[in-house]
């Protein structure tokens, strides 16, 4: 599933959960969790995979920083931390790297918007 695939999913949990209507069995069966801490203004954390989960990943605040550009020229950009933890008895080094990429391009190249 693609990140805007994800953000379209995760709507209907997102005003359950506003509106308290969320159930335990909206909470159940999930292999992977997405968490956003950076809604409350984390810049950096280090998650721990939930039980039973293959892996856990965060979007932390976005902030502005300087940035070196590709000309050589000091810029000021709008940057995020994530973290990716995962099981490794599930998944290999080379597949979460895979996923960070993928997730880091298609952040970096598409607008979101999940409300």
């Amino acid at each position: 599933m693609s990140v805007a695939g994800v953000a379209r999913a995760l709507r209907g949990i997102i005003q359950k959960a506003r509106s308290g209507k969320l159930s335990m069995d909206d909470l159940q069966g999930a292999t992977f969790t997405v968490n956003n801490p950076g809604s409350l203004g984390s810049i950096m954390s280090q998650p721990i995979v939930p039980v039973g989960q293959a892996g856990i990943v965060t979007m932390e605040a976005i902030v502005k920083r300087p940035v070196v550009t590709s000309d050589d020229a000091i810029a000021i950009r709008s940057m995020m931390n994530s973290c990716l933890s995962f099981d490794h008895r599930i998944l290999d080094g080379a597949g979460a790297l895979t996923f960070l990429r993928t997730l880091k391009r298609e952040l970096e190249t598409v607008e979101y918007s999940v409300y």
